[in-house]
């Protein structure tokens, strides 16, 4: 995982020898001394079915503005 300003970047390999199904759900939470879920806000992330041949790598980008650490 990565973060450029106004996106978030993942990287999701397939290391078996047959294809793989995932989901990508995504949650944002913020560490302030203990994990807190944090409210998006308006921004919506749509869950979808990927299937992985093996081997594979995907990369995906989510668009995303978060205020600088410790402000939000």
């Amino acid at each position: 995982m990565k973060q450029r300003k106004g996106e978030l970047i993942l990287w999701v390999t397939n290391p078996n020898t047959t294809k793989v199904e995932i989901d990508n759900e995504v949650e944002l939470y913020e560490y302030i001394g203990y994990w807190q879920k944090l409210d998006p806000g308006g921004i919506v992330f749509l869950r979808k079915r990927i299937v992985l041949i093996p081997g594979e790598t995907i990369e995906q980008k989510l668009p995303l503005e978060l205020p600088p650490a410790g402000t939000g």
